[in-house]
């Protein structure tokens, strides 16, 4: 990987069932661990098309969202979605990847986007963190997760990472990929994850060798 290069959505979802199987060995364990949807899944949130009052819809799309987080538990060989304690969704929206981080048990959301963009979260993100956080709090809640009521009123909120980038707009995927692996529930001023907020493009490099590597 380097900068400039484009990443696909199926990289973000190949990544994801790696992470995935890594996360087994920490379940068993008895590890924090932690949970990678599919960059797909979050489309179904928004894309909802076969309901026709506004309570279908969201029942629809937890139903759809529920659907496809039960597929990757399978394909990965994992019980439950009530075993994980942080739940990270990579999100592609309006050409930009960025990851919603979930913490269950201390009820927190996270937007972790290497996007340091001066606007407002409806301006850069629209509704979509709503609709994720409102689609996984209706999936937990199917299951009898504790906390699934605390997790919809919860607001998601933007954390500012030192190594945020004002003009990097291509190699959002690398950032995504890279954030996805590392966080593991920090707080913002004490995560680092390897990049350098004095130089983007080295920085961007380093890690692109590592996950060729991997």
């Amino acid at each position: 990987m380097t900068p400039g290069l484009e990443i696909t959505g199926e990289v973000i979802n190949c990544w994801a069932y790696i992470l995935n199987e890594e996360e087994k060995r920490r379940l068993k364990d008895n590890k924090a661990p932690r949970f990678f949807l599919y960059y797909s899944n979050a489309g179904k949130i928004y894309k909802t098309q076969f309901a026709l009052s506004l309570n279908e819809k969201k029942e629809e799309m937890i139903a759809e969202f529920t659907k496809n987080i039960e597929k990757i538990l399978q394909g990965a060989k994992l019980k439950s979605i009530n075993d994980f304690k942080i739940i990270l969704v990579p999100i592609l929206h309006v050409g930009h990847f960025y990851v919603i981080s979930v913490i269950l048990e201390d009820k927190e959301i996270f937007i972790i986007d290497n996007s340091a963009k001066a606007v407002t979260n409806k301006q850069k993100y629209g509704d979509v963190p709503l609709k994720t956080r409102n689609a996984l709090a209706g999936c937990l809640k199917s299951v009898g997760h504790k906390n699934a009521n605390d997790i919809k009123g919860k607001k998601p909120v933007r954390m500012e990472m030192k190594w945020r980038t004002k003009n990097n707009g291509i190699d959002c995927g690398i950032f995504c990929i890279r954030h996805m692996e590392c966080y593991k529930g920090e707080e913002a001023e004490k995560w680092d994850c390897g990049f350098h907020e004095e130089d983007e493009e080295l920085a961007i490099i380093d890690q692109g060798k590592t996950h060729v590597r991997k």
